[in-house]
This record gives C-alpha cells, sequence and structure tokens, in this order.
C-alpha cells in the first residue's frame, strides 16, 4: 500500500526540476541579503578562522565544517570571514531543497512539499543559522540526506541501501550532536528492517555497521590537526592541563588520542538533567511548546499539526511512527539537557519533525479543496496561501513583541546562542559591523609585545584578525579562565611588564585583587582596556584562593 501511495505521489513531481532551482536560489538570495557581512563575536569567530586555516575548533571539534570551510574559503572571493558566513547561507539553501525532497520521499504532493519547505525556511533558527557562521545548516542539509536515504532503505532493505544510508547518519554525528537521537531512532529502524530478496541479515547489519563507522572517519582529522601543531587548536588555547583545568594534568592530556576524545564528548561541560526533576522538567516542557508553536510555526501550527498527525498516520502507517519517535526522541533530549539559549539548538530535530507534520496537515487541507468549482478552488488555495503565511510571520511578530516585553517571562523569550540579539522582525545581520570595528581598535591601542587575556566573546575577535589576517604579530592572546592563572604568572616570570605588558580586555578585578595597579585605554562607549605594567604577586589557583 505504502509503495502504491508514494508512487502515485511521484507520478506527480514533474514541476520538481523547475521548484528546487527557484526555492534555492530565493532561499539563498534572502540568507546572503540577510547575512553578517565579516567576522562575528565568539564561536563564529572562532569558526571562522579555524575554516580558513584549519586546526582544532571548540567542542565537538566539528571536523566535517572545517573541512569543508577549507575548500569555501578558498573558492570564494570577498571578506574572508564572510566566506564562512556564505557557507552557512549556501548549505542553508541546500537544506531546504534538501527538505521539499525529504517531504516528497514521505508522500507529499509537490504542493504541499513546496508549502512545508518555504515555511521551515523562514523558521527563526534556521533563518537565524543560515545569516551567521554557525555549523548547524551543514549539518541539518546532511541529516536532511540522512534522512532521505534512510527512508529509501526502508523501502527494500537491502545492504546497498543500508549502507549509504549508514554511512550519512555517521556523517550527521560529525556535524552536531545534537542529531544523536534521530540517527539513534534511524538506526534502529534499519536495525529492524527484514532485508528482502532473501538477503543474509548478518551481511545487511555489517554493511549498516561498516558504513556508519566510516562516515565518523572525519573525527580523524581532528587527531590529525591535533599533532600537525596548528596554530588554531581550542586544546592549546583554552585548555592548560598545568592550571588543574578540568581535573587534567599534563601527564594524562599529552596525546591527541587523549585530547581528541575529551573534545568530541565536551569532557568541559557538566550538563543540567532536568529529566529526573519534575518541577524544572515541567517549566522546559512549556519552554519547549513556546519555542515551537510560539516562535517556530505560531500557535496557527498547532492545528496542522494535529492535523498533520492524522493525515501522516493515514497514508504512512508504519512511517508514522518513524516520524513520531524522531519528534519525541528530540523534545525530550532537548527539554532533558537544553539549558538556556542552546534549548532551541537541541530542539532542532525535533523542529524539522514538526514542520514535516505541519505539511501533512498542509497536504490534508489540499486534498479537501473542491474540484468541481474553478471559482471555489481559487479560493480555496487563497485561504491555504494566508493560513502559509500567517504560519511564517506570525512567528516573527510575536518574537519582536515578546521580547520587548517586561511582563513577560524572560526564560520564555526567544533569545539566541551568542551575539547579537535579533530584534528586527526579519533576522538580519548585514548591517553587524560592531565585532571589527571593536577589534581592530583594540589592536590599534594594545602596546607592543603584550600578553592580551579575555574573554571568549571578545578574544576571538582578535584571534581570528591574528592569525588569518596577520595583524599584530607581536601579541600573544590568552583566553582568561581561571585555570589560566599559571599563563600571567609565566608571562611576568620571563618578560619584564614594562616592556611586554599583560592587557585586560575586561576589568582585572574579576581575576584577583592583586592586580590593581593598571592604566586603562578607552576604546569605545562602553569598553576599555586595562594595562599591567607593574610586576603583581604570583595568582594563586584556583583552589587555593581564599
Amino acid at each position: 500500500m505504502y509503495h502504491k501511495q508514494v508512487g502515485q505521489v511521484h507520478g506527480r513531481k514533474s514541476g520538481l526540476p523547475v521548484t528546487l532551482p527557484i526555492v534555492f536560489v530565493a532561499t539563498l538570495t534572502i540568507y546572503l541579503s540577510c547575512a553578517a557581512p565579516s567576522i562575528m563575536y565568539g564561536d563564529s569567530a572562532e569558526l571562522q578562522a579555524v575554516a580558513l586555516e584549519g586546526g582544532v575548533a571548540h567542542p565537538t571539534g566539528y571536523p566535517t565544517f572545517i573541512l569543508l570551510g577549507q575548500v569555501f574559503g578558498r573558492v570564494l572571493g570577498g571578506d574572508e570571514a564572510h566566506r564562512i558566513t556564505a557557507m552557512s547561507a549556501i548549505f542553508g539553501a541546500a537544506a531546504v531543497c534538501a527538505f521539499l525532497v525529504v517531504l516528497l520521499k514521505f508522500g507529499l504532493p509537490l504542493r504541499a512539499a513546496t508549502a512545508g519547505a518555504v515555511i521551515y525556511a523562514l523558521s527563526f533558527t534556521f533563518f537565524w543559522s543560515a545569516i551567521r557562521t554557525e555549523v548547524y545548516t551543514v549539518a541539518i542539509f546532511i541529516f536532511f540526506v540522512g534522512l532521505w536515504l534512510t527512508l529509501h532503505a526502508l523501502e527494500r532493505p537491502v545492504p546497498a541501501r543500508a549502507a549509504l544510508a549508514g554511512l550519512f547518519l555517521g556523517l550527521v554525528l560529525t556535524g552536531h550532536l545534537t542529531f544523536v537521537p534521530p540517527v539513534m531512532v534511524m538506526l534502529v529502524a534499519l536495525i529492524l528492517a527484514r532485508p528482502t530478496d532473501g538477503g543474509s541479515r548478518a551481511k545487511y547489519i555489517a554493511a549498516l555497521a561498516v558504513a556508519f563507522t566510516a562516515g565518523l572517519l572525519p573525527y580523524l582529522y581532528l587527531v590529525y590537526a591535533d599533532r600537525a601543531g596548528y596554530a588554531l587548536n581550542y586544546l592549546d588555547f583554552k585548555i592548560d592541563p598545568a592550571g588543574g583545568q578540568y581535573g587534567l594534568t599534563p601527564e594524562t592530556f599529552d596525546d591527541p588520542w587523549e585530547r581528541i576524545p575529551w573534545l568530541i564528548l565536551g569532557t568541559e561541560s557538566q550538563p543540567t538533567v532536568f529529566l529526573v526533576h519534575l518541577r524544572p522538567m515541567i517549566w522546559q516542557i512549556q519552554r519547549v511548546l513556546s519555542i515551537e508553536f510560539i516562535y517556530h510555526f505560531g500557535p496557527v501550527a498547532l492545528p496542522l499539526f494535529v492535523l498533520g498527525i492524522h493525515q501522516a498516520a493515514r497514508r504512512l502507517h508504519r512511517r508514522v511512527l518513524l516520524l513520531l519517535a524522531i519528534i519525541l526522541a528530540s523534545a525530550l533530549f532537548g527539554a532533558g539537557f537544553g539549558v538556556g539559549r542552546m534549548l532551541q539548538i537541541f530542539l532542532i530535530p525535533s523542529t524539522i519533525g514538526i514542520a514535516v507534520t505541519v505539511s501533512f496537515g498542509i497536504w490534508f487541507i489540499l486534498e479537501r479543496i473542491p474540484g468541481d468549482s474553478r471559482q471555489l478552488r481559487w479560493i480555496w488555495h487563497a485561504m491555504l496561501i494566508v493560513l502559509v503565511l500567517c504560519i511564517v510571520l506570525v512567528p516573527h511578530a510575536l518574537r519582536v513583541r515578546l521580547q520587548d516585553s517586561p511582563s513577560f517571562p524572560d526564560d520564555m523569550k526567544m533569545h539566541v546562542e551568542g551575539e547579537p540579539e535579533i530584534r528586527t522582525f526579519i533576522p538580519r545581520l548585514n548591517d553587524f559591523w560592531e565585532p571589527r570595528r571593536y577589534g581592530e581598535r583594540v589592536l590599534d591601542l594594545v602596546p607592543e609585545n603584550a600578553f592580551v587575556a579575555g574573554k571568549w566573546k571578545e578574544i576571538t575577535v582578535l584571534y581570528y584578525l591574528h592569525y588569518v589576517e596577520g595583524a599584530r604579530p607581536d601579541i600573544t592572546l590568552d583566553e582568561y579562565v581561571p585555570g589560566h592563572y599559571i599563563r600571567l604568572n609565566r608571562w611576568q616570570e620571563k618578560h619584564g611588564l614594562a616592556t611586554h605588558p599583560i592587557v585586560f580586555l575586561r576589568h582585572p578585578s574579576v581575576l584577583q585583587a592583586e592586580i590593581t595597579n593598571v592604566d586603562t585605554l578607552r576604546v569605545n562607549d562602553e569598553q576599555s582596556l586595562f594595562i599591567c605594567r607593574k610586576p603583581f604577586e604570583p595568582l594563586l589557583p584556583p583552589a587555593r584562593r581564599p
């Protein structure tokens, strides 16, 4: 029955060769016109630098993104940092097209699939990730390819199809680990499928396992990069085992095979587990619902979501279980572990599943458009277009309205990971030159041969300018964390601070009271540099401070 229905739908795909290029060009034009023009703050600045120059990025290392950045950074033109942002936009547009193809694979007609792809393309978190340097659009694109191949393999479970699906499911996990729940769901579905054509089950499982493992191989690039001594290496820049960070020691953190697993698993983080605490979990579920049905698709999408489940159950039978399992597993994972601004990132697979289901709801309405009256058909289609516009536009209006509302709980507002906050109706960063202006001003003010210490947000801007654009080769950069007291001590032991000062991008009172003799230079109306030219008492390890 499923094969027959899919075949019928495939017969109505004649417009796909025209639709896909239109969708790609339209979404890419929107994303590029709204994209950040140059360097960004924090993770984005670091990813821009490492993608251009090679090396090891912050956990989980994101090797596939970095390797792709090596290509796009050389092929594209213009501002070098913008090239990596443009790569995010390109993969964003490609992911929208891949999503459309996935919807067709689920059996939707082209009109419903196109409407669903447009809705997802303009949903806030996806839009936001396509206009800045982030790893998410690359990971989402790979996920859609893996999902399509999984559906293809489930139609006819044979070793070759299982292997191809397994390869991309492994590759998904080199993009971002928020896809662990849906990947596990799809792997279980593939494992439980019975091989057709009388094939050997052992051969089928072996093909899937080998291919999945092969998909994880990009992580070996991190081993290579760590061993090759790249200047851009998070494990050297941020981690100093001699300072006792995270319980590490030089003896236990001196080999790539020790360092890279630590990086991939994000061992430095200590996640909050909400699943075991009832009241926080209820609050998390409320936040999940607000993100999905206020800020991503709006309350208008909720009845379509319900209709979509009905439509999917009626059409897909067992395939709907795969879809619902992906949504449920991802939503629980996000609600259980997604903290603060990272919650919408943990919910990316759940958001995709809801977008699929809403697309089924649109199909449900399309099937009920009267066919006996041309005038009625036009009216129904006009109503459907208005409905899609509401699903696209209302969430952005609510996001802007609620963001500035003092009476609305701050935890329920749509904050983003990293800077800046998006406060415009149409998400855009095309005039976001602040990081470059800040970085260039700081480098103009920093004395010669200085040791510059700062928080991740600001120091990564200097990190990019220093390593990618070759600015100020005389200075040394450090991302100050408590474990790096040892680096400040080393510096003043080896250098005279009169000629090799220590510069803090934030006031040193956040470090320790002993550092009090500082000069101040104004960077802008809100920020200053604090320059230490006189020796200070050696800083104590965090554990020994009073």
